[in-house]
């Protein structure tokens, strides 16, 4: 499955939750990072690995 262009869902990869392709980042961690008040530019600052677009997708 694949939603938006880079939101994977594999049931090998992270047990079958939504990760931004090519990392190991689940929806959930972003989803978390912005509980805690993160913006969505300090979750791609501190995970490196993804987008500020990456995130919105979320």
């Amino acid at each position: 499955m694949n939603l938006e262009g880079k939101i994977t869902v594999d049931p090998w990869i992270m047990l079958g939750n939504p990760v931004i392709r090519g990392t190991g980042i689940t929806g959930g961690l972003i989803l978390e990072c912005l509980q805690s008040s993160e913006t969505v530019e300090q979750i791609a600052t501190s995970l490196k690995n993804i987008e500020v677009e990456d995130a919105r997708r979320i």
